[in-house]
């Protein structure tokens, strides 16, 4: 088969390759398209400053399957489908709970097994999704990176649900991705982005509300009055003090800054690659007395919650 390798020194050459046999549990697909992400050209720095070893990148796959494994049972030959890149291995501590895509001991394709930027991969039957005929494949491919990482966030992660207030930080590819998801929920969407063009994008995704940093408190202020927002999801990695200070008010999901005048206790970086979540408790009704106890519980909890009802959807297992 012919694929697209990053060689050392930054170079992309085009080579053939025996074609990828496929394991008992896997699934031989023939790549009918295969999106570029940014993380692809990080990639190439790394391969290029010798960081990486060489490797077939592309992790945003549709294709049609061409062979299945004897173990197979969720799809057939022919079948169109999404790849998704993680592969997870069923065994560790994470798989067992269900976080496959936290898992210790699997592969990635595109990273450290070969992606989609060939004419044929191998994916394990547990990661490919049934894909509509009628799909354009260009506009499927992504949605196994920010189409997938968007939905957890939001949905999986954030739980948000009709007439809920979203902030989303960043309007880049998995930003776009957010709004889309949140206004499929009904939600009501307020984006932060620096960039004008990524502004436009933002709304023409589906924002009620894209505005700049500098400008974010007021304009949130303006949109949300003192609702506060149900669901904050930075998809930058902003530091304390940033623009989500003062908009924050339920959930959160992604990266997430610290309350105004700390410090995180974890980097951007490890609350993404771990998915630590920060939960807060609102106070009772009734608060415990104590002697020497002055503080109320709204000077306890100032700003965390805004809203008293229970949310009715349980968490997705995922």
């Amino acid at each position: 088969m012919r694929a697209v390798r990053f060689e050392s020194g930054g170079a992309i050459k085009l080579i053939q390759l025996p074609n990828p046999q496929a394991g008992a549990e896997d699934v031989l697909v023939q790549v009918l398209a295969a999106g570029v992400c940014r993380t692809d050209l990080h990639l190439l720095d790394e391969v290029k400053g010798g960081e990486h070893s060489p490797l077939i990148p592309g992790h945003e796959i549709v294709g049609r399957i061409t062979k299945v494994g004897e173990d197979v049972y969720t799809a057939k030959v022919g079948d169109l489908v999404g790849v998704h890149f993680e592969q997870p291995c069923g065994r560790c501590r994470q798989c067992r709970r269900q976080r496959t895509n936290l898992c210790e001991d699997g592969t990635t394709l595109g990273f450290d097994a070969p992606g989609g930027y060939a004419e044929f991969v191998v994916a394990k039957q547990t990661t490919i999704l049934p894909l509509p005929p009628s799909l354009d494949l260009a506009m499927a491919a992504p949605l196994g990176c920010s189409g997938a990482t968007a939905y957890r966030a939001v949905v999986a992660l954030g739980q948000a649900e009709e007439d809920d207030v979203v902030v989303i930080v960043g309007a880049g590819g998995v930003g776009l991705s957010a709004i889309q998801v949140s206004k499929a929920y009904n939600a009501h969407v307020f984006a932060i982005e620096p960039r004008e063009e990524a502004r436009k994008a933002a709304l023409d995704s589906g924002a009620d509300r894209a505005v700049g940093p500098d400008e974010s408190r007021a304009a949130f202020r303006d949109f949300a009055a003192d609702v506060g927002a149900d669901v904050a999801i930075d998809f930058v990695g902003t530091r304390p003090r940033s623009t989500l200070d003062g908009l924050y008010s339920g959930q959160e999901a992604g990266l997430s800054p610290s309350p105004p005048g700390r410090r995180p206790s974890k980097s951007p970086q490890t609350i993404s690659w771990t998915e630590a979540r920060r939960i807060s408790a609102r106070t009772p009704r009734r608060w415990p007395t104590s002697p020497g106890r002055s503080r109320s519980p709204k000077q306890v909890v100032s700003g965390l919650w805004s809203r008293e009802r229970p949310r009715s959807r349980p968490r997705p297992r995922c």
